[in-house]
């Protein structure tokens, strides 16, 4: 795993496990970055900014699991620190963000349950919801809630009411198809069913089964569903109710990928990119809060089907320009392996080495130190300063970080995919 600057594509810091041990899921919150490996044997927590190990644990798995689940549940335990929930095997471990104290450990009675995704987690709401594979085959068919702050289920595993090959969690809601073009979703309050014709959420396109699947990118109440291999649409779920937004269709050879991110003011937005038909590659973008479409074309000199193989996965984080109109920073990896950073139709960095060999990313602003801030790490400044003179700028620089770091909180726009994909 690693981070890379978004300005130049430069590796930042990168870590590598070992040969017999992997990456499970990973999280990021803020300045940090959770990681769960070694199926689901071990918790660590990293500086995102520098890759540096704050503490580790052991889940307190013995074996290997084939799938795990880390997230963020906000401060349980009261100590101004984000706590941490890895769902393994047939266990929910919940830790304390501070320094990896385990809080504790709920073991459902089946020892053949298979926890596979932590759809739902709110300190302040006092629940943690969780699902999984208890009966035969691949398929999710069982949710269990969990209280937070004791780590006890009244109810304990409970069937789904439907079996699913994937599930796709929102803010409030989550999501899956099956085979018979339907999309089935559920409160994430109460757990109640709705379920909805694919055909009747994009009127004019013929879906087709074989090929439907949601994306694992969703928004606060947005789940992205592929009808066919070229036609996606975007999906507003509300209580029983599910509504196309709009509409993508590809364009040229190769394939389409779509993702979603909002911008600082949590303002979401929907991107398109796809191979333009003249060559080179088209992005459009349809923003959630203004129901505009914008579009930017990049040359036929920057991208070929022809080289590249088509397109596999595309990470965006909207932003809003200093004029105020929206713009988007798009990561894209194609199926070489190649990745493009792309920015108002300019190919910003690529990079096609070991390291775009992606299965997970995030797309993130890292609050930095001010300058100020470096001002007081110089000693020949701090030197020709006055004691006052020097307390007086390092209360006033740490003042304004810290209205900074609370008025605008970093925003992350993720896109995860299965290594089965690749």
């Amino acid at each position: 795993m690693g981070a890379l600057d978004s300005r130049s594509g430069e590796i930042l810091w990168r870590h590598s496990l070992g040969a017999t041990e992997s990456v499970d899921a990973f999280a990021q919150e803020g300045r940090t970055l959770a990681t769960v490996s070694g199926g689901g044997r071990y918790l660590r927590v990293w500086t995102s900014a520098e890759g540096s190990l704050l503490w580790d644990a052991q889940t307190g798995e013995g074996a290997m699991q084939e799938v795990a689940d880390v997230k963020y549940v906000g401060d349980v335990d009261d100590d101004e620190h984000e706590d941490i929930a890895v769902a393994v095997g047939n266990s929910v471990i919940l830790f304390s963000g501070a320094k990896g104290k385990r809080l504790w450990r709920w073991q459902s009675d089946d020892s053949k349950l298979v926890l596979s995704k932590i759809v739902y987690a709110n300190a302040k709401a006092g629940s943690i919801k969780v699902v999984g594979i208890k009966g035969a085959g691949a398929s999710i068919d069982t949710v269990v809630e969990i209280a937070i702050k004791l780590g006890t289920s009244k109810k304990g595993a409970k069937p789904l009411g439907r079996s699913c090959p994937s599930i796709t969690s929102m803010g409030k809601y989550m999501a899956c198809l099956d085979s018979s073009k339907t999309l089935y979703t559920w409160s994430l309050d109460d757990l109640s069913q709705s379920s909805h014709s694919l055909d009747s959420l994009a009127p004019g396109i013929t879906v087709d089964s074989k090929v439907a699947r949601l994306d694992f990118a969703a928004g606060s109440d947005i789940v992205l569903v592929h009808l066919s291999a070229d036609a996606c649409v975007v999906v507003r779920v509300t209580q029983d109710k599910a509504r196309g937004e709009h509409t993508f269709k590809g364009i040229g050879a190769g394939g389409f990928v779509v993702a979603i991110g909002a911008d600082k003011n949590g303002d979401e937005s929907v991107v398109q990119v796809a191979p333009a038909k003249g060559g080179g590659l088209e992005l459009t973008m349809f923003s959630l809060q203004t129901k505009t479409t914008k579009r930017e074309t990049y040359a036929a000199s920057t991208w070929s089907a022809a080289e590249e193989g088509g397109l596999v996965a595309l990470w965006v984080q909207p932003y809003v320009r200093k004029e105020g109109s929206l713009g988007v920073r798009a990561m894209l990896k194609s199926k070489s392996l190649k990745l493009t950073f792309m920015q108002q139709e300019k190919i910003v960095w690529e990079r096609d080495e070991a390291l775009a060999y992606v299965q997970h990313a995030a797309l993130v602003d890292i609050p930095v130190p001010s300058p100020s801030h470096n001002e007081l790490m110089d000693d020949e400044h701090i030197r020709l300063m006055n004691p006052i003179a020097r307390l007086l700028k390092r209360t006033m620089t740490d003042a304004a970080d810290l209205i900074e770091f609370v008025t605008t909180p970093p925003k992350v726009s993720f896109c995860v995919f299965p290594s089965s994909f690749w």
